[in-house]
């Protein structure tokens, strides 16, 4: 970042120069009338004393000079009535001049005593350039914005374009150009590129030189209006160039389709570019025709033309500081100060263009994750606002390094973080994430000596063909966020029609009604052995069909029935699927492989032997053989370890029905729980299985668990397999049985049988 030109004599106004800059680069798009120059006039006065200052607009062609009231200097007489001459205005008195360029604004003209001037004219350039970036926008967010509306690469069309401009004072002419031919081409799919010149009655072809095309066609494209016409199954577009107010060229795209109206008005930006170009062009043919016709001079424009480069060099170096500092002020109001992230406005700004990307392309989904850190008000209180941030920094830390490479962290508000989830249209994209934020959460954390510790609640919100606008994803996470804090703390809830029912409907009753509606689905996900990629057992996974059609994850409304009784009626609901499965559909491929099925379980069935007799009862009266089950309860209900849940579990395996250890690694102490159960599997958690092939500790703990589960007689199931090297790894490491996407999604029922090639080869297809 290039220092701010410094002030002699005074260094007060020195220090106010970067503050100044911040807040030029801040005022919006300047409307008519002196309350623009007046706001501009306040932010400079905090550097320099100002006697004029004054926005110089064109309206129907007539100049116009807005001064900012107050001041005592005025515009000398012989200039009053110059406007696109103010730059003649003497520098030797104090007087300031920057030139605007798009739209009507044409300058910003200033006088301040001399030894302020070299600071109030950069000042000047860089709030001119600033309005004319926003003149330009505005120009081409006119018709409901349509460049927005394209695919994410409407930014990087308009950099390539902007770049010619650089590249204008270095590269050859020919070569200029053909920079410009080869960006239409890659950015707009133009198959021919030409700048056609009327010269009296003859049409000349500036580039490529040379005819390209029929007498006829060039006659009727070389037009000063613009023209379209089909020829040669081509669509020819031809765009007038005006140089100095006057036509000078044609720009010509021929295309092998329709040209868009988002390209339309990316085209009329092109025009002005083209004009910049064609200038520089006519100069340098001028400067070579004239070397040529006075040869005797060639060493004296040699040395000119040599004092002309080291100028110009000098100026791309100040242009180059210059945007610099810019874009470290535009970076600095797109961050939070304190933790480095996002803020708000940008992460808004990235929400409503992921939303019209989706309108665009339905196929890529996003979700947004809204994170409620509970602890800092206590954290402020009982330590000190300073221990509250750095327990900000270090959760902004932590949320960079649980998302992936191409999520969006930001910080919303004082103690809400919120992220932009890329490709995460299904609730599996969206659960690894929230494990491994929850996970880091939790563990112990200790500042400046003080051992906090943190508590959160979050709130997730996926896109839909039903969202209309971003506020509605912001609204319905933060509805799903305050789900989550009514279920404790540390909880996380995905947002559905539960959360959001209406005042007479609690979202308990709305599961009820769900459950009496028969609208909780089993869905099934294979278990693999990972030797030979042969189905070991069927997990029957429980998913919530909302009235709208859409298919909701266990995690949008298996916390909340936790909650209540509910939780055992849906487990109820469930086991009475798979007796239906294994009686019907699924009976010869159970029969013919010896393969089994598993149920996840609340462990609230472990509190009361009724809630295990009414499960048996189910399995009786279908006349199925327990064997056929596995029970599958999450590490925490197991914790307990009291005399009533070990009974019981040592009842359902002499039954004949398998048990497995849900989310291992989450909630024991130590490996020693193992000891105390009588436990047929281990289903290590998905946090281990995405951090396996990073983290040395995490492969080692993996090894622990299956080396000790082996001598138990124990069989290890790794959930949460994504990706072939994470599979790869797993058998390299000898682990016995792995789950997860890479193998098989959760799949209605009746799908499930179309992995499979044959009834008596359980494997799906390699991959």
């Amino acid at each position: 970042m290039s220092p701010v030109p410094s002030v002699a004599n005074d260094p007060p106004f020195e220090r106010a120069a970067l503050a100044t800059l911040r807040h030029l680069l801040a005022l919006p798009l300047p409307e008519a009338g002196p309350d623009a120059a007046t706001a501009l006039g306040k932010r400079l006065q905090d550097c320099a004393p100002l006697s004029y200052l004054a926005l110089v607009q064109c309206v129907d062609d007539a100049p116009a000079f807005i001064a900012m009231p107050g001041l005592t200097g005025a515009l000398p007489e012989e200039m009053a009535g110059h406007a696109c001459q103010f730059e003649r205005l003497p520098a030797q008195q104090g007087w300031c001049t920057a030139r605007i360029h798009h739209g009507d604004w044409r300058g910003i003209v200033a006088c301040t005593p001399s030894k302020y001037r070299g600071l109030i004219q950069h000042l000047l350039e860089v709030c001119a350039n600033h309005f004319s970036l926003l003149q330009a926008d505005h120009l081409l967010e006119l018709s409901s914005s349509p460049l927005l509306n394209r695919i994410p690469f409407w930014q990087e069309k308009l950099d390539s374009f902007t770049r010619l401009l650089r590249l204008g004072g270095s590269l050859p002419a020919r070569q200029l150009f053909a920079q410009f031919d080869s960006t239409l081409r890659f950015w707009m799919g133009a198959k021919e590129v030409l700048l056609l010149q009327r010269r009296e009655s003859q049409i000349v072809s500036l580039y490529p030189v040379g005819q390209r095309m029929t007498e006829a066609l060039m006659q009727e494209l070389a037009q000063p209006k613009a023209v379209h016409k089909e020829e040669a199954c081509l669509f020819w577009y031809s765009l007038p160039i005006q140089m100095n107010r006057q036509y000078y060229c044609s720009l010509c795209l021929a295309l092998d389709k329709p040209m868009v109206p988002e390209d339309r008005q990316l085209l009329l930006f092109m025009s002005e570019l083209a004009g910049l170009l064609a200038e520089l062009y006519q100069l340098r043919e001028f400067q070579h025709q004239h070397k040529e016709a006075n040869p005797s001079q060639h060493e004296p424009d040699q040395q000119r033309l040599q004092q002309l480069q080291r100028l110009n060099l000098r100026l791309q170096r100040q242009l180059k500081q210059r945007d610099e500092l810019e874009r470290e002020m535009q970076l600095d109001a797109q961050r939070d100060p304190l933790t480095q992230l996002a803020n708000r406005t940008l992460f808004l700004h990235r929400l409503d263009h992921a939303l019209k990307h989706y309108k665009r392309y339905p196929e890529d989904g996003f979700a947004v994750l809204l994170i409620d850190l509970v602890s800092l008000r206590q954290v402020n209180e009982q330590y000190g606002d300073e221990l509250g941030d750095l327990l900000l920094k270090h959760v902004a830390h932590m949320l960079r390094l649980c998302v992936r490479q191409n999520d969006l962290v930001a910080r919303l508000s004082g103690d809400e973080f919120i992220v932009l989830l890329d490709a995460s249209s299904h609730a599996e994209h969206v659960t690894p994430i929230i494990s491994r934020i929850l996970n880091q959460l939790q563990q112990p954390l200790l500042l400046e000596g003080n051992e906090v510790t943190i508590h959160a609640n979050l709130g997730v919100a996926t896109v839909s063909p039903s969202t209309d606008e971003s506020a509605q994803l912001l609204r319905q996470a933060d509805i799903a966020t305050f789900q989550a804090k009514r279920r404790g703390l540390n909880q996380a809830v995905f947002y559905s029609e539960l959360c959001d029912v209406p005042d007479h409907l609690s979202p308990e009753q709305a599961l009820q009604q769900a459950l009496q509606e028969k609208r909780i689905l089993p869905y099934v996900q294979p278990v693999m052995r990972l030797k030979d990629r042969r189905i070991t057992h069927l997990e029957l996974v429980a998913r919530l069909l909302e009235s709208n059609g859409e298919v909701q994850d266990a995690m949008a409304f298996i916390p909340l029935a936790e909650q209540s009784e509910l939780i055992l009626d849906i487990d109820r609901t469930m086991l009475r699927h798979a007796c239906g499965l294994l009686t019907g559909l699924y009976q010869p491929l159970m029969h013919d492989n010896n393969l089994r099925l598993s149920l996840n379980l609340s462990g609230r069935h472990l509190i009361d032997r009724q809630h295990i007799q009414e499960l048996m009862e189910i399995i009786q009266q279908a006349a199925i053989s327990p064997k056929l089950f596995i029970f599958e309860f999450k590490e925490r209900d197991l914790m307990r370890r009291d005399s009533q849940t070990l009974t019981l579990l040592h009842e359902l395996r002499a039954k004949g029905i398998g048990i497995a250890v849900d989310d291992f690694g989450t909630g024991f102490g130590s490996l020693n729980s193992l000891f105390h159960y009588p436990v047929d599997f281990i289903k290590v958690d998905d946090s281990f299985t995405h951090r396996l092939l990073k983290s040395n500790r995490d492969r080692a703990l993996v090894r622990a668990i299956r080396d000790i589960s082996h001598d138990l007689g124990m069989q290890v199931i790794i959930e949460g397999v994504e990706e072939r090297s994470q599979y790869l790894k797993l058998v390299e490491m000898g682990c016995d049985l792995a789950q997860g996407n890479f193998f098989s999604a959760p799949l209605p029922a009746d799908a499930l049988l179309s992995l499979l090639p044959s009834r008596g080869d359980p494997r799906p297809p390699a991959k």
